[in-house]
Parts: structure tokens; sequence; C-alpha cells
């Protein structure tokens, strides 16, 4: 929803090149690579890497240039095949083009219009109490996680991404799900 209201506003375009953005990203088809590929998940991106096991990747700028660096599986949109890193890059590349983080752009261009109040990023101590854990961590932080994001990649880049750390409340979801159904109008 973030990627289609800059599509609105003309700050994006479908049919942009990532490269645009990122002329690191060349080589291996990676200058035809789309904004609309990070989206229908036919870039070629690996779906996922455990970054979070590499004591190298510090944090998210580590885990971009991997991104942006990283060879393609497949010519972009010749088949369909889930990213997480695709979403990853696109955060950046949405983060990059408001000049916002995108938790911040998802509240104030959704969340809060929608009058979404149980939903959000990196819920406050007050929130997570009313959270259903996700797991107990055996890997990564090694306790229960409740009310913290599942994904370790996410978690090593501050909890916020673009396929992970959102929390949200079933009455929360209908409103999203109703606006969806009503074709975009709350």
């Amino acid at each position: 929803p973030v990627t289609m209201k800059l599509v609105s506003q003309k700050k994006l375009s479908l049919d942009q090149n990532i490269q645009q953005f990122y002329p690191q990203f060349t080589y291996g088809h990676k200058e035809s690579v789309t904004i609309r590929h990070l989206l229908t998940h036919s870039s070629g991106l690996q779906d996922y890497v455990p970054f979070y096991q590499d004591k190298n990747i510090k944090g998210k700028e580590d885990i971009l240039s991997y991104i942006l660096d990283s060879k393609l599986d497949y010519k972009p949109g010749s088949q369909s095949k889930y990213s997480d890193l695709g979403f990853i890059l696109l955060s950046s590349i949405i983060e990059k083009v408001s000049g916002l983080p995108i938790d911040r752009l998802a509240q104030l261009w959704l969340f809060q219009p929608l009058g979404m109040k149980n939903t959000m990023y990196i819920p406050p101590p007050e929130f997570r109490r009313n959270i259903a854990p996700t797991e107990l961590d055996t890997v990564y932080r090694y306790r229960l996680l409740q009310g913290e994001v599942h994904d370790e990649n996410t978690q090593l880049m501050g909890g916020v991404s673009g396929h992970a750390g959102v929390f949200s409340t079933a009455e929360d979801i209908a409103i999203y799900a109703q606006m969806l159904v009503d074709g975009g109008v709350w």
C-alpha cells in the first residue's frame, strides 16, 4: 500500500528500474529488475538468506549491501518466487524516495487514516502482554518472543522491514480488509 501511494503521487513508477535508485545494481540481468518485479516476487533475487547467522552482517546497511551485490537466481520476470530480499530492497527504495522510514509512512498513510489503533511496528511494552507469543527461540535470541518480530533478519534490522514486523489485531485487520473489499475507500 505504501508503494502504491508513492506510485499514485507520481514519486515512483512500477516500471522504474532498481538501478535508478542503486546504480551499483548491475550485471546478470539486474539492470532489468523493476519495482513491479519486486512487488510480484519475480525479480530473480534469492528468497531468503539467514543474515543473522553471519557475524560480519551488523544491520540494515550490511544486508542491503549484500542484496545489491548478490547474483540473481533467475532472469527477472521468468518466474515468481517469494523473496524476503526483494521486499527488503523495496523498503529501502521507499525510504529513499519518501525521506521517511517505512514504519512511519505506514502509520501516517495507512494505519492512522484507517483508524487502526492497534497496528504498528515495535509495539510498546503495554501492548506486548496482549500479543500471543510466536515462538520459544532456541536459535537466535534464546527466549520466548512475545510482541517482537519473529523474523530474525528483521530483528537484526531493528524490528522494521517491508516483509516482516507489523503487529495488529483482528479488529484492525478487518478494517483493512473492508477497505480493500470497498475498492480502497474507507
